[in-house]
């Protein structure tokens, strides 16, 4: 089942704008596509949480051990 089938018409009242669906667990690290692993983020808290994971993954090689920096003020 789709994520999109998933979400209850309860839920996509949730959905406001400027708020975006953003990972709990960013999928780049093994999060899942699945509603637990999800929750409601201000839009550009979410674009700002999301560049700063891929400017820290950028050009590193598959399979490559790194640490992702996520600061506080990343979150919420």
């Amino acid at each position: 089942m789709t994520l999109a089938i998933e979400l209850s018409k309860e839920d996509n009242k949730l959905l406001t704008e400027g708020k975006r669906l953003s990972a709990k667990q960013p999928f780049i690290i093994g999060g899942e596509y699945n509603l637990n692993n999800f929750y409601l983020k201000d839009f550009k808290k979410n674009i700002y949480y999301n560049s700063s994971i891929a400017k820290q993954v950028y050009n590193v090689p598959d399979g490559a051990k790194i640490k992702i920096v996520i600061k506080d003020s990343d979150i919420d």
